[in-house]
């Protein structure tokens, strides 16, 4: 991340908490510890952040990535959204069956408990 969006991410920091108080110092360590961190991600988490915390961040709040990793509840929205395009084009469960023991019996086939 380049100096001119560190200070634009803690400007963005000053806006939301106004007692956060802005050092030569402080922006100094910031510019150093988010000289490896993209801009994009860390300014998301920037916001995320400020919905959620009533307190400004410190750089470990949005350098680190969150515990959880599982999928979002957008991510699963659109998941099941996806499953359900795709299941327009299945066959129902009966036609399934009765094709599954015509191909069982050309193949030899015996089928536990479906016969």
């Amino acid at each position: 991340m380049e100096q001119k969006e560190v200070t634009g991410l803690l400007r963005y920091i000053v806006a939301v908490y106004p007692h956060f108080e802005l050092t030569d110092d402080l922006v100094k360590v910031w510019i150093d510890l988010m000289k490896d961190v993209p801009y994009e991600e860390t300014l998301v988490k920037l916001k995320e952040h400020c919905k959620t915390n009533k307190f400004p961040p410190k750089p470990a709040d949005l350098l680190h990535e969150e515990k959880y990793s599982g999928p979002t509840v957008l991510g699963t929205k659109q998941l099941f959204k996806q499953w359900d395009e795709n299941s327009k084009d299945v066959a129902p469960p009966e036609e399934r069956e009765k094709h599954l023991k015509e191909i069982a019996k050309i193949l030899g086939i015996k089928r536990r408990g479906r016969q």
